[in-house]
């Protein structure tokens, strides 16, 4: 958290400097590598928002928004399916707390 804000970075197995995969005004939490290692599905609140949402990043490009797939108010803490085909997620409307419940999600993954 060096800018102040919760971001996704990313360090080679060997060590070396670590890099900075996410740079918007928003917290970025829960990151999950894909299991081909190419792309990075986490939670974040876009800066705009009063709840999280999903998003996908490749490291170097453009993070892709999954709101439309998601469908929900909240929506964290993804993980890929063993095969890279799903992205399982907590999901609720309302709170992120809890407060009102939330429940377990599954979306195709973004091809």
């Amino acid at each position: 958290m060096r800018s102040g804000h919760w971001k996704v970075w990313t360090i080679g197995v060997a060590g070396g400097a670590p890099r900075q995969v996410t740079s918007d005004a928003a917290e970025d939490t829960d990151p999950s590598w894909s299991p081909d290692g190419r792309r990075i599905v986490y939670s974040s609140d876009g800066g705009n928002r009063d709840l999280a949402d999903l998003f996908v990043v490749t490291p170097g490009a453009a993070p892709v928004e999954l709101h439309a797939v998601t469908d929900s108010d909240y929506a964290g803490a993804p993980a890929w399916s063993p095969d890279g085909r799903h992205i399982a997620f907590e999901t609720g409307h309302g709170d992120s707390d809890g407060s009102r419940g939330t429940q377990l999600a599954v979306i195709p993954a973004p091809r």
